[in-house]
């Protein structure tokens, strides 16, 4: 079984194609911070490759691949399996 992943990270954020904004409220303006479950595909210097998806009974298949540069990852954490009752 592939780890299953919580990933936080840090993505662009931008206004709609005609959205002003005031000077004060573009200052504000900031990156998102974005949470992405997913099983770990692969992870290296530039960049964790996740999947919400695995198929392991018909070879090694994924779906719902998302890419994430390296550079914008503030955590990853393993999700493991509590123990029942707790």
């Amino acid at each position: 079984m592939k780890p299953l992943v919580l990933v936080e990270w840090k993505d662009a954020a931008g206004t709609g194609a005609a959205e002003w904004l005031t000077h004060r409220e573009a200052l504000e303006f900031d990156l998102m911070t974005i949470l992405t479950v997913g099983f770990m595909v692969s992870a290296d210097e530039e960049k964790v490759t996740l999947a919400g998806s695995y198929n392991e009974s018909d070879g090694d298949n994924w779906c719902e691949v998302c890419v994430i540069p390296t550079a914008w990852i503030q955590e990853v954490v393993e999700l493991t399996e509590s123990p029942p009752g707790t």
